[in-house]
């Protein structure tokens, strides 16, 4: 009986591989990435000051790259079944100084639904606009960055001017930027953000750790519902509005270091150059 089952496993194997799709099988023989298919555009960038990248599900990667006059798109479907990649499209156009590229990948109502890996090269002096569903994103050398992001990990670095995320959940990392940091809303995962020439503003984190360092100018928390706080190396002032639980670390300020409340856990303080103005019960 078993001899018979394999014959038939690699009988349909065989079969796929003919009709020129990649087959991605795990040590069990399934997979919900079974079937996958190329996609691959350029469009001139000539006149274009930004990308708009609208992910929805799947992994990101955007890529600033010097010299370059278009945007390079590649992109990779991957789904359970064949006759799903079809229904996949990834389309690109220009819209005055915008370039839009647009992942539309249909829902189903029962089993895994398809999804598109995104790679995108863009002239490193243009703007970055993502809004994803799910997924991982990383983005690098680019001129600014704005996410609005459901769920995945993120990465940003070496990014010119601002940086500004919303995100719903998974861990997120900013590193090497030259303008402001800002995170509007960060509902679930932990925060790194490192050598930022600007300021850092990270207005409402539901939960998971903050880890901030190397900030040539100001650092402000607006509402910290649960988690760790630490903040390191910083020129200008520290101020954590709200934090309801977890402890808070500061240290190497060279301005003012603010808590206006604080809820459950310790606050421990170092080398700060300006005043420090903590709750009384945490002094």
């Amino acid at each position: 009986m078993k001899r018979i089952v394999m014959g038939l496993i690699v009988a349909a194997l065989a079969a796929v591989m003919l009709s020129g799709c990649t087959v991605h099988v795990d040590a069990n023989g399934f997979n919900t990435c079974r079937f996958s298919e190329e996609r691959t555009a350029n469009v001139p960038a000539a006149t274009a000051k930004q990308v708009r990248i609208d992910a929805d599900s799947g992994d990101l990667r955007v890529e600033g790259v010097a010299g370059l006059t278009e945007v390079r798109v590649r992109g990779t479907v991957c789904a359970a079944r064949e006759e799903q990649l079809k229904s996949v499209d990834m389309r690109t156009s220009q819209s005055g100084d915008d370039i839009l590229v647009d992942a539309i990948i249909p829902s189903v109502s029962f089993g895994n639904s398809p999804y598109l890996h995104l790679v995108v090269e863009v002239p490193e002096s243009m703007a970055v606009r993502v809004k994803d569903d799910s997924g991982s994103i990383n983005i690098r050398n680019v001129a600014s960055v704005d996410v609005d992001d459901e769920s995945g990990d993120i990465e940003i670095s070496e990014v010119k001017g601002n940086v500004r995320v919303t995100d719903d959940s998974g861990s997120m990392v900013i590193d090497r930027v030259a303008g402001d940091v800002t995170v509007d809303r960060d509902e679930s995962g932990d925060i790194r953000i490192t050598r930022v020439d600007g300021g850092v503003v990270i207005d409402r984190d539901d939960s998971g750790s903050i880890d901030v360092q190397d900030v040539k100018k100001d650092v402000e928390i607006g509402s910290d519902q649960s988690g760790g706080i630490t903040v390191r190396n910083v020129d200008g002032r520290v101020t954590v509005r709200r934090d309801d639980s977890g402890s808070i670390d500061v240290r190497d300020v060279k301005g003012d270091f603010e808590v206006g409340s604080d809820g459950s856990g310790s606050i421990h303080y170092s080398d700060v150059g300006g005043q420090v103005r903590i709750p009384s019960d945490k002094r």
